[in-house]
């Protein structure tokens, strides 16, 4: 079905928005209309093995660009990224193809100069690969839906895809520099007074770190606890650091995979959404110490966080 001017959202056989939230769209969109008649491109979803995934034919001489903070070229075509965070010190895990953040997006610019973009609504660990012919993301997990834009221009892609996530606030002017890193509390009983099960403890560049499950409501609330002694002193934003999660000490850099985060209902595809849960709980906040500061920021960061348990 259409959801927008030139978007289709297209849902696969055994999704369940229940078990699969979405951490991309900025609310549900509203249906608009039917799929327009011979509609390119149309994805294709499979199991492979009962793992989810999804494709899309590409057409002879597109450009293809995305797929996030990765290492590499401009140009996306014939690259393999996968999705799934750490913090990768001087590139040292996987040469770099998964770095901070994960993007399961993708752009095609055609000759013509007209575009399309495909996002794959889904936070579970998958590999995102692209060919001349085709783009093609295979997860871990269950059945997704996929949103398919497909406009005029690069230009409006851009566009239609702020229309489905929404946009971030204008930084303020002095986020541009002044920054300054600190890390670690004392004493460790802050650290720990969290805990409700059997801690995880990893080694992080600031050294040995103990790291919340920020899909926890406990630890939400007292994550947003540190802040009101920073703003009482005059600091008005904070960077989180760490939050890949970014461990040193495991083969793969970051978290196992078998690790549970209990407010998720133990769903491991939240792991990549660690880094964006922390900063949402800290606008929130910050907001209530500062209400007029970021408020719709907050506002948005309520509804993510609502999905999380």
């Amino acid at each position: 079905m259409m959801v927008g001017e030139g978007i289709a959202e297209f849902i696969p056989k055994g999704y369940d928005a229940e078990k699969i939230p979405s951490f991309a769209i900025d609310g549900e969109p509203e249906e608009t209309g039917n799929l327009p008649e011979g509609w390119q491109p149309f994805p294709k979803f499979y199991l492979d093995n009962g793992k989810a995934g999804a494709s899309l034919e590409v057409p002879e001489g597109t450009s293809l660009y995305g797929g996030g903070e990765v290492t590499g070229p401009l140009l996306r075509n014939g690259t393999t990224i996968k999705l799934w965070n750490t913090d990768s010190g001087a590139y040292s895990v996987d040469n770099g193809t998964r770095l901070y953040q994960s993007h399961p997006w993708m752009m095609g610019v055609r000759t013509d100069g007209t575009a399309f973009g495909i996002l794959f609504d889904t936070t579970w660990k998958a590999v995102l690969s692209s060919t001349d012919e085709k783009i093609d993301l295979k997860s871990e997990g269950i059945p997704f839906r996929v949103f398919v834009i497909d406009r005029e221009s690069p230009q409006a892609v851009v566009r239609g895809l702020a229309e489905l996530t929404g946009t971030m606030p204008m930084i303020p002017r002095w986020a541009l520099g002044y920054h300054q890193c600190r890390f670690s509390y004392q004493p460790d009983s802050r650290v720990i007074e969290i805990a409700d099960g059997k801690e995880f403890h990893g080694d992080a560049w600031p050294g040995a770190a103990a790291f919340p499950d920020f899909t926890c409501p406990k630890a939400q609330q007292w994550w947003a606890g540190l802040y009101k002694d920073f703003i009482a002193t005059g600091i008005d934003g904070v960077w989180n650091g760490v939050k890949e999660p970014q461990i040193n000490d495991t083969p793969n850099k970051t978290m196992p995979e078998d690790n549970i985060h209990r407010g998720g209902n133990g769903l491991p595809e939240l792991h990549s959404n660690a880094a964006i849960s922390s900063c949402l709980i800290s606008i929130l906040s910050c907001a209530k110490l500062q209400p007029m500061e970021c408020l719709s920021c907050a506002l948005r960061s309520l509804q993510i966080l609502k999905t999380c348990h």
